[in-house]
């Protein structure tokens, strides 16, 4: 009797998940979640939904549709293309763990993010939507430039290029952030540490990242409205 109560609290021991486990899932849930691809589509949500003044400026149709555009192009297209990628032997699995194989993948998503920003600036749409995906495209041209010899952190450049964008607003509108801002910065924070956590990248990797979406957003920002 007691060897049965034995070996049923080992298997009850063996199926418990470790705790290295949930973290490896939390990790890979944070980096699903905060994806460089959502950037785009997230920050249009927080200018035409939140406590914004250019959420007064379009009905609510209209944001819908703005919305859907950036959303498609930045985000859907690209993201259906990985399973093609995969199939037709571009890149060996949806993780693109090597760096040569992000070479495809991250030409079709700037190209992509260029022709949505031409089409959103044809479009009634607010100025920093129109700059935002700019720099997104002006990060992912950079980000291939940098691929073709050192891999960088795209989740990282992707999550830097959005808080430069807040702290922009933050500095020079008078838009309420006391909210977005932080919370900018700890999605930063999350999302380095769940890339380190599953041995995506190296610190230099996600410092060097981080920085370019961040100065290279900035610069954008400054160059689009300061100027």
């Amino acid at each position: 009797m007691s060897n049965e109560q034995s070996l049923s609290s080992e298997n009850l021991t063996q199926d418990k998940p470790s705790p290295s486990d949930a973290l490896s899932v939390a990790a890979q849930c944070v980096s699903a979640i905060l994806h460089p691809l959502v950037m785009p589509a997230l920050f249009t949500v927080f200018i035409l939904w939140g406590p914004t003044p250019w959420r007064f400026l379009l009905t609510g149709e209209y944001r819908l549709l703005l919305l859907a555009v950036i959303g498609l192009g930045t985000y859907i297209i690209p993201l259906t293309c990985i399973p093609i990628f995969v199939m037709t032997g571009v890149v060996e699995n949806i993780r693109m763990a090597n760096r040569t194989e992000r070479r495809w993948p991250l030409i079709l998503t700037a190209a992509l993010t260029i022709s949505v920003y031409i089409l959103v600036r044809r479009l009634i749409a607010p100025d920093i939507i129109s700059c935002f995906l700019l720099a997104s495209a002006v990060v992912l041209i950079a980000a291939i430039g940098v691929n073709a010899f050192w891999k960088i952190s795209l989740h990282a450049a992707g999550v830097g290029g959005l808080t430069a964008v807040m702290t922009f607003i933050s500095i020079f509108s008078g838009v309420d952030t006391s909210v977005a801002l932080p919370a900018s910065f700890v999605a930063a924070g999350l999302v380095c540490s769940a890339r380190l956590y599953l041995d995506a990248h190296n610190l230099a990797q996600m410092t060097a990242g981080f920085l370019l979406g961040f100065c290279a957003t900035i610069a954008v920002m400054i160059f689009k409205f300061l100027l």
